[in-house]
């Protein structure tokens, strides 16, 4: 489904950054195989949420520049008082910040340099490990090789 350009941040947030339905599914999920470890993409707010409330170790994906995706601040929008809302309820304590919650977990990686963050002026906590990028350095503009050949490229 495409949406127009001007809402395509309101549908995210409501959809994907706040959406509801990643924390039952996650719950399901958790009782049915019983993982020893839980990993969740930081943008998954609901399933941060349930991944905290499990008695299951969590670590929280961040495939963005953690300070980048720290810096901005959305603690006082009324989304984000009902996640809270529902930490509390579901016996989590509530959250200061959305960088709060993700730092609650017992690991955040981080899939780039730790030398890109400090540029942003956030000071990564003790829980945040910034392990490099996903995909193996190349040897240069000229090795570079196309993952997806017939797609379309963007840059």
């Amino acid at each position: 489904m495409r949406h127009p350009p001007d809402q395509e941040l309101a549908y995210a947030q409501e959809h994907i950054y706040y959406g509801k339905t990643y924390q039952s599914d996650l719950r399901a999920v958790i009782e049915e195989v019983a993982p020893d470890v839980v990993m969740v993409d930081v943008l998954l707010r609901y399933a941060i949420l349930e991944g905290l409330r499990a008695d299951t170790p969590l670590i929280v994906l961040c495939h963005i520049l953690y300070g980048a995706y720290t810096s901005s601040d959305d603690r006082g929008s009324a989304r984000f008082q009902e996640l809270n809302q529902a930490a509390i309820r579901d016996g989590v304590p509530a959250f200061t910040s959305p960088r709060g919650m993700v730092e609650s977990a017992d690991c955040v990686l981080v899939f780039s340099y730790a030398g890109f963050d400090s540029r942003s002026g956030v000071e990564a906590g003790e829980k945040v490990v910034h392990v490099g990028p996903l995909r193996a350095p190349s040897a240069g503009p000229s090795g570079w090789v196309r993952r997806l050949p017939d797609r379309r490229l963007v840059l």
